[in-house]
């Protein structure tokens, strides 16, 4: 008759987790082992971390420096002042193709409104606070 083992589920790291890991093994005089241990994770396995953030190949090492560069980038958010104004202008037409308001994000991405409805950017600013 044989015994048979409950086995854990295998663990998952975030690739924060695993960079920050990393970080601590390529500081001077750090024990790699006892780091290991420290957090409960097999040596092979930061040796292999450390390989693969030397290599910067795999995803996860990827996505963890790409992550750390847009937190070192992030500034707290500015607001400039916006009035609405009733009065349409007579003179300046904008051409249609051309957005009337753009917002840029602190990740690069852009939201162009090619409307002219102040109740929309009520809505918009209400959202963002």
């Amino acid at each position: 008759m044989t015994a048979l083992r409950q086995s854990k589920p295998r663990r998952t790291f975030t690739p924060e987790f695993k960079l920050n890991i990393v970080k601590e093994a390529n500081a001077p005089k750090a024990s790699i082992s006892g780091i290991a241990r420290q957090h409960d994770i097999n040596a092979n396995q930061v040796f292999r971390w450390v390989h693969e953030v030397a290599q910067q190949k795999v995803k996860w090492v990827r996505i963890a420096i790409s992550e750390q560069k847009l937190i070192a980038h992030q500034q707290p958010p500015t607001f400039l002042p916006v009035t609405v104004s009733q009065e349409k202008p007579t003179h300046n037409i904008v051409p249609a193709t051309l957005p009337i308001v753009t917002l840029e994000f602190a990740s690069g991405h852009r939201l162009h409104l090619h409307q002219d409805n102040p109740e929309l950017l009520k809505q918009l600013v209400a959202v963002m606070l």
